[in-house]
């Protein structure tokens, strides 16, 4: 038994058609230090003022100052 590429590329195709992804975009950033209630993050080049920022364990935290790190 045989398998044309064309019987592949229709079967793809077929299986394609109805294929729904949405698509996701975050940035991830480094925790760098965190003391008094306050985190260091590394990392967020797109992270605005007053955003609200998602860390690991369900904690959450809103965004006071952004500085552009200097190297």
């Amino acid at each position: 038994m045989s398998i044309s590429t064309k019987e592949i590329s229709e079967v793809i195709k077929e299986r394609l058609k109805d294929f729904d992804a949405s698509l996701v975009s975050a940035d991830v950033g480094r925790i760098v230090a965190v003391g008094d209630g306050i985190a260091q993050v590394y990392g967020l080049q797109n992270a605005m003022a007053g955003e609200l920022l998602e860390f690991p364990h369900e904690t959450s935290a809103t965004m006071a100052t952004c500085t552009k790190a200097t190297r």
